[in-house]
């Protein structure tokens, strides 16, 4: 499973002359999802910032003839991100267990 952690490490490629994705963007959006998930593994549901679905309509601006990430990297962690969400947010729905 996805940590917040994992997120705050990520590390993507970078790509100067072809298309990539604005960094600062990325990582602020990054961000908010690794709030996210810390405030999971704490029981702090006010610390929610991000759903699932908010991670798979996320768009990024591109960036040509400057530094931006690789598209493909980001999106497949994007995807885990993702995933990691889903999975959480259904044990919540569920509820605590044994409950």
């Amino acid at each position: 499973m996805l940590t917040a952690d994992d997120v705050i490490s990520a590390r993507f490629a970078t790509t100067r002359f072809g298309p990539g994705y604005d960094m600062d963007d990325v990582d602020d959006f990054l961000d908010r999802v690794a709030t996210t998930l810390r405030a999971y593994a704490e029981g702090d549901g006010d610390g929610i910032d991000v759903l699932a679905a908010d991670v798979s309509a996320q768009r990024f601006p591109t960036t040509t003839l400057r530094e931006g990430y690789a598209q493909l990297e980001v999106d497949d962690f994007l995807d885990r991100a993702e995933t990691a969400l889903r999975a959480l947010e259904a044990a919540a729905l569920r509820g605590p267990a044994g409950a």
